[in-house]
């Protein structure tokens, strides 16, 4: 049976998810709130300084949304293809605070992969330990794009 990932899982462990969405949505409503709050004290602004400022906010929102309707796709998809393989974690860089990287060596058609992944610290992840067994999911048309079944679910 099929498995899909939850969004709150995408959130919370994958950082192309979690830095587009801030980009799309958290960045252009505070830039807007501040140039609100800065606009009550002076004298308004001139209507093209308003204009490029909305121009400029529509323009990284917009190129946020289409990087974090790709990256949902992506996810979606390697989920439906749905191709899981056992991994050994290798290497573990997680500083105490933000994101790090997670190294895994596993086998797909009789070839053996490295690869890494950047993940977030949080509950789950602060659990891994070196040599210690998971599952990936694997995009078989390119094997070394991989996500951590288990963070998604």
């Amino acid at each position: 049976m099929k498995k899909y990932p939850r969004f709150s899982g995408m959130l919370e462990n994958d950082v192309p998810v979690m830095v587009s969405m801030i980009f799309a949505l958290l960045i252009p409503a505070a830039v807007l709130i501040i140039e609100r709050f800065l606009a009550v004290g002076r004298q308004t602004s001139p209507e093209w300084e308003s204009a490029l400022a909305m121009i400029v906010i529509s323009a990284i929102a917009l190129v946020a949304v289409a990087v974090l309707s790709w990256r949902l796709w992506l996810i979606y998809a390697m989920f439906n293809r749905d191709v899981e393989v056992p991994a050994k974690i290798t290497k573990i860089s997680l500083p105490r605070i933000g994101f790090g990287e997670i190294h895994f060596e596993y086998t797909y058609k009789k070839n053996n992969y490295t690869a890494k992944s950047y993940i977030f610290r949080n509950l789950k992840t602060i659990n891994f330990e070196i040599d210690s067994r998971i599952k990936l999911v694997i995009d078989p048309a390119r094997p070394g794009r991989i996500l951590i079944r288990d963070l998604y679910l």
